[in-house]
């Protein structure tokens, strides 16, 4: 959706408790975590992680 209909400056704002729970694509959530930040930075989307609990290090990751 994001490369048919391309926002200017787009920025996603995720509200998280910082914990990867459940996976994705495999077996690992925290792994499938970071896979999709890393696809978000590809795809040169801004991201903003609001941490409503405390994982600091995790989310810095992202």
């Amino acid at each position: 959706l994001i490369k048919d209909n391309r926002v200017k400056n787009p920025l996603l704002v995720l509200i998280t408790d910082g914990i990867p729970n459940t996976p994705l694509w495999t077996l690992d959530a925290k792994a499938d975590a970071l896979e999709a930040a890393t696809h978000i930075k590809e795809n040169k989307i801004r991201l903003i992680c609001i941490g409503v609990e405390s994982n600091r290090n995790f989310l810095e990751k992202l």
